[in-house]
């Protein structure tokens, strides 16, 4: 979280981005197992020797049984592939484990690298969109989750 280049293009705000705004965050995070629409904050490590990779998460959104998807690599282990590999791990959870219809990224419009994983994930690009945690209009990406959806 206190890695500028790493969170440059997440919503998080800037005092989030601070040890004690992390630890905060981490909290909030961990009381919110118990509600009714948890938040979910994973790290994500290389299986063969156990390296940190980077940080996932799913948000669940208030609309139609959506749900957000976020996530960031480290800045030594980019252009491996490890994010469409997060990404495609998290799909696969939702599908065999929650009734979501759609998953959502939202993806600033500078932020090339996320919405070509987006691509390579299966999401389809719905176009720009104002979203509360921007300040920029951001791309909408959807997956369904729901054969039918």
């Amino acid at each position: 979280m206190c890695d500028s280049e790493s969170t440059k293009f997440l919503s998080f705000s800037a005092e989030q981005k601070t040890i004690e705004g992390a630890k905060a965050l981490l909290n909030y995070t961990i009381s919110s197992y118990d509600s009714e629409n948890p938040l979910f904050i994973l790290t994500a490590e290389d299986k063969k020797i156990g390296n940190f990779i980077g940080v996932c998460g799913l948000n669940p959104l208030k609309a139609n049984k959506e749900i957000e998807i976020f996530y960031t690599v480290a800045s030594d282990q980019r252009y491996k592939g490890y994010a469409v590999e997060i990404t495609q791990s998290l799909i696969q959870y939702l599908i065999n484990n929650h009734g979501y219809k759609k998953l959502i990224a939202f993806i600033m419009q500078a932020n090339i690298g996320a919405q070509k994983v987006a691509l390579n994930s299966g999401f389809q690009n719905y176009g720009l969109v104002a979203n509360e945690n921007f300040e920029d209009k951001v791309f909408k990406y959807v997956y369904n989750l729901l054969k039918n959806g």
